[in-house]
């Protein structure tokens, strides 16, 4: 059994700010048009789409299984299809389960 997680961004700002040192790897600036060409976690493109294409605020749970395949995902307190995952939201189905 996995400890939940939870994540509120309560505000989102197009502003640029310095970047500062982490240790996790090289941390820098990566223009829009080019997020979706890294490698993301399926929950990554999902909030991201939903964050650049939607104006209201929205409500996005993710549940991933101990391998990081997507086991579910809940918009605003619904389940969305595993068909629409793939079609609107760019999965692929080995992110999947």
């Amino acid at each position: 059994d996995s400890p939940d997680y939870g994540l509120w961004q309560t505000e989102v700002s197009r502003s640029q700010y310095a970047v500062k040192d982490c240790d996790e790897g090289e941390l820098h600036w990566v223009p829009e048009k080019a997020i979706s060409g890294l490698s993301l976690w399926p929950g990554d493109r999902i909030f991201l789409k939903l964050l650049f294409e939607t104006e209201k605020f929205f409500d996005l749970k993710l549940v991933y299984d101990e391998t990081g395949i997507l086991e579910k995902a809940i918009l605003d307190g619904k389940e969305i299809p595993h068909q629409e995952l793939i079609e609107t939201y760019g999965l692929e189905e080995k992110d999947l389960k």
